[in-house]
């Protein structure tokens, strides 16, 4: 989870595939004191992340993943909803 100090005040809370895959985060906020759960977003140009994801666990706040339009695979991956966009051309990441 996140610290009390990490997103407790915030709408959303972002990050990239390069750490899911490294800490496998749940992205949620400790605190007893917060009301709301932050919106999780994940960043996987490439759907490089299976469902066993922490992040993507069911009953969570709720979880977009976003990948580029081209992108194989389904429109939700575990509880998350998936979030196509355009893939940039001069650089090959998303377009945001």
């Amino acid at each position: 989870g996140l610290g009390r100090r990490g997103a407790g005040g915030a709408d959303a809370v972002m990050v990239g595939v390069g750490t899911a895959l490294a800490d496998d985060p749940d992205l949620t906020v400790r605190d007893m004191g917060v009301v709301r759960q932050p919106v999780r977003v994940v960043l996987d140009t490439d759907r490089r992340l299976g469902p066993d994801r922490r992040v993507f666990a069911e009953g969570g706040p709720t979880t977009l993943l976003v990948c580029a339009e081209d992108a194989p695979g389904p429109d939700r991956l575990g509880a998350a909803e998936v979030v196509r966009l355009p893939r940039s051309t001069a650089f090959g990441g998303l377009l945001l």
